[in-house]
């Protein structure tokens, strides 16, 4: 069992000799941003239960067409006022870059899609899109165990992201994105509806530079 001591012996040898200015970061603003602290918590947990190692690799995936009346069926269409431009021309995304967001803001528990949606537009975030997500599911479908997907699930307890740089509008008027969801029979995609509300578990695939080509 360590006790109090060796944890703060602990933290001051895993802490010692970092330069933050190098690393681009703000000690500050970590600890005072609720979505930066919690995942800098939720990262460093991981990095511990995996022996102190970093597990780099094998994140890479192909950026296909989505083709929403081929997919989801006819009548459904992508909201072109709401598509992230930078999702144009991307052939591959480096999931081992990309951030995955709840965009919950102070005691929030929930937000609805659109919120979160409007909060995604103005933060800066490049929104990965439907093709992005479908690459994903792709790549669980060829790949299973050995999935991006899986390794989400198993190195960040990752059950359900969505693709917030497409709307897509079904036949009966709704507004939803592409989701992917993890359950006891493995992943499935579906569509999120933009009016139900969002949750610490609903995380949304972004980055603040583009994680691919």
């Amino acid at each position: 069992m360590v006790n109090a001591g060796q944890s703060w012996e602990l933290m001051g040898m895993l802490g010692k000799g970092i330069d933050w200015e190098k690393l681009g970061l703000d000690p500050q603003t970590v600890v005072e941003g609720r979505e930066a602290r919690n995942r800098a918590v939720e990262e460093f947990r991981l990095f511990l239960e995996n022996g102190c190692r970093i597990e780099i690799g094998g994140l890479m995936v192909p950026v296909p067409a989505f083709d929403p009346v081929q997919i989801l069926g006819k009548g459904h269409s992508l909201v072109v006022a709401d598509h992230d431009v930078c999702n144009d021309g991307l052939t591959e995304i480096d999931f081992g870059r990309v951030d995955l967001v709840t965009c919950l803001e102070g005691e929030e528990t929930s937000i609805t899609g659109e919120v979160k949606l409007e909060r995604l537009k103005k933060s800066g975030f490049i929104r990965y899109g439907a093709n992005v997500g479908w690459g994903l599911w792709q790549d669980y479908q060829a790949r299973k165990e050995n999935s991006v997907l899986e390794t989400l699930y198993r190195l960040r307890k990752i059950t359900y992201l969505d693709f917030p740089g497409d709307v897509i509008l079904t036949p009966a008027g709704d507004r939803a994105v592409l989701c992917l969801c993890r359950g006891e029979a493995g992943w499935r995609w579906s569509l999120s509806w933009l009016e139900r509300d969002w949750d610490a578990a609903d995380v949304s695939a972004v980055s603040r530079v583009a994680s691919g080509t």
